[in-house]
């Protein structure tokens, strides 16, 4: 069970996060399965956020995105926090392409892939 973040997608999520004042961004699998950082609600109540979905567990586009979700990540709800130090550090390191988490019970492991 693990999900995958590009340079382009930790850049993405952390300029969010940086930009609304936020110190962690979050992994769930309750709807799909994704990374996600939140806003403040906007005036006239949308809900400002950055998600950034794993591959084929996007329900905007992806049709089997329960399964392909259940099947990654199992049934038990996934629902962590996590400090945008991770990805800091991350876009920082040259040699590092992309940021693989790997979630078995009951820990969570970050590594680099070149």
């Amino acid at each position: 069970m693990h999900a995958i973040l590009s340079k382009t997608e930790a850049s993405d999520l952390l300029l969010f996060c940086l930009k609304n004042n936020k110190t962690h961004f979050s992994f769930t699998n309750d709807h799909g399965a994704c990374f996600a950082a939140t806003a403040d609600i906007k005036d006239g109540g949308t809900l400002d956020q950055r998600v950034v979905y794993v591959d084929g567990c996007n329900p905007n586009i992806d049709d089997d995105f329960k399964e392909n979700a259940r099947s990654k990540f199992g049934t038990a709800q996934i629902d962590e926090l996590f400090d945008i130090n991770i990805l800091e550090n991350f876009i920082v390191d040259e040699n590092a392409k992309l940021l693989k988490m790997a979630f078995t019970r009951p820990a969570i492991s970050l590594s680099y892939i070149d």
